[in-house]
């Protein structure tokens, strides 16, 4: 495409990670923190919804470019389905490890979900969505990565021990190779080549 994207996030990682992911689109990736409102309220309801409001919202304000937003979750199977779509509010790695703790090796099945939204005025908002199943940590592991990648283990990785390696372990290169943000990013790249 080479057109001017307006990615809707204030978080520096998510603007880098993208970058490098969408890179075989030669698309001029933008940085744009929307208003704090749209950023925290998390008004759509489920990842698709946050997606497509901050999408939306920030084609609304770069009318003359595209808008890309994600919205992703971890899912915690122990935790009734939480943090889910309120995970960058939950409180962090430590907090997870922290509510985790009496949880049973053989039940910290979680999985990550993330939804991109491409929005355009006066054209539907196009979804990509990606999902990664895995295990919570018992403790933060490793230094790569930002968010949850500490604690997160997933179910691709490869194994050392009884949980594995966690995002943050793997490394940027291997973990953009397979992450469920690479793996939804890599739909978006093969719309693109396709000619959207």
């Amino acid at each position: 495409m080479g057109q001017r994207v307006i990615l809707a996030t204030g978080n520096a990682g998510k603007v880098r990670e993208l970058s490098a992911l969408l890179a075989p689109l030669g698309w001029d990736l933008v940085g744009w923190a929307p208003p704090v409102r749209e950023l925290r309220a998390e008004e759509g309801g489920t990842c698709a919804g946050n997606a497509i409001l901050k999408a939306e919202a920030a084609c609304a304000e770069h009318p003359d470019a595209w808008g890309l937003a994600d919205d992703s979750g971890l899912f915690v199977a122990a935790l009734g389905g939480k943090p889910g779509v309120d995970t960058a509010h939950f409180g962090g790695p430590a907090a997870l490890v922290a509510a985790m703790r009496d949880v049973p090796v053989g039940q910290r099945q979680a999985y990550f979900l993330c939804v991109l939204a491409l929005a355009r005025p006066g054209l539907p908002t196009k979804l990509f969505e990606a999902r990664v199943e895995g295990v919570i940590a018992l403790e933060l592991r490793g230094t790569d990565g930002f968010g949850y990648d500490p604690v997160f283990v997933p179910s691709w990785g490869p194994r050392s021990d009884e949980f594995g390696p966690t995002n943050a372990e793997l490394g940027v290169e291997l973990k953009n190779q397979y992450s469920n943000r690479a793996v939804a990013a890599g739909m978006v790249v093969e719309w693109g080549m396709d000619g959207g």
